[in-house]
């Protein structure tokens, strides 16, 4: 068959390390993809989200989006894997025209505009379908993603992410290094690494991140740690030591330190003053 032939849907099944994924981005295809292995965030125009294993979507056309996947949550070999398909709106439209059953259920799924995560049975059905897929001829693909595009057709369950504006060229930079940071503040993050990661220089990256948020990445990223921070030390069941190692600070003694200078109080401080106000709301 003739390589440039078109086809009537892309399938792509990827296992590969979580910083190889396709950073933000938005095509003029539908896609649905599943996540067979990794968790992280999920980047929905400017929503975003945790997500897991078995994480079922629906993207309509030129909505931005990406997964951004957590380093510490892969494979025994490193790796993240997930499915996804890719179908036009001349698919949807050429079903309707030539198939009249068809017609309804195609024009339901024309008319959505947002995104749509899956759940429940319709999620089960769609994931193991689409794990089906990837042992199918692209003849039986055809017929699998006709049968996912009923399920999806008749769905009562799904959520709908409403709101997806476009995005601006710097909204997006904004959003990729946001969910960068939200999957990876664990890790030791270098300013060089995070502008590599977007595209940019480290001079450009810095000169961009001041201008676009009033402070340099620096900062933001202390800050994003302190703050996960004081939400961890309301656990009772994680020491001081295994908060600072939870978000990327695994010296305790200087994590006490900059806790400080940022709070005004210690970690044990913060974690007493907590109890002691928690404790007045149930009075």
């Amino acid at each position: 068959m003739d390589d440039n032939t078109i086809k009537s849907l892309d399938f792509d099944a990827v296992c590969l390390p979580p910083d190889k994924q396709i950073p933000l981005h938005s095509q003029s295809t539908w896609e649905l993809s599943c996540v067979i292995t990794g968790e992280g965030t999920r980047v929905l125009g400017d929503v975003s989200e945790r997500f897991s294993a078995g994480d079922t979507v629906l993207i309509p056309p030129a909505t931005p989006h990406c997964w951004y996947f957590d380093r510490s949550k892969t494979d025994a070999e490193g790796n993240i894997e997930n499915v996804s398909i890719f179908f036009h709106d001349e698919l949807l439209a050429n079903l309707q025209a030539l198939f009249p059953e068809m017609s309804a259920p195609m024009a339901n799924i024309t008319a959505q505009k947002s995104a749509i995560i899956f759940s429940g049975e319709s999620r089960e059905a769609i994931y193991s379908t689409m794990l089906r897929m990837r042992n199918e001829t692209s003849a039986k693909r055809l017929l699998s993603l006709l049968e996912i595009l009923l399920i999806i057709a008749e769905d009562k369950t799904g959520r709908a992410i409403s709101g997806v504006q476009p995005m601006s060229r710097q909204q997006m930079r904004i959003a990729q290094i946001k969910s960068f940071v939200n999957c990876n503040y664990m890790h030791k993050i270098s300013i060089d690494e995070i502008a590599s990661h977007i595209g940019m220089s480290r001079s450009s990256f810095c000169s961009f991140f001041k201008r676009e948020m009033g402070q340099t990445f620096t900062e933001y990223l202390n800050e994003k740690r302190i703050e996960l921070a004081c939400e961890l030390l309301e656990d009772k069941e994680m020491n001081i030591n295994e908060v600072g190692q939870a978000v990327g600070i695994p010296d305790t003694p200087y994590f006490c330190r900059f806790f400080k200078t940022i709070k005004g109080v210690t970690p044990t401080e913060y974690r007493t003053n907590k109890k002691c106000f928690n404790g007045l709301d149930g009075l």
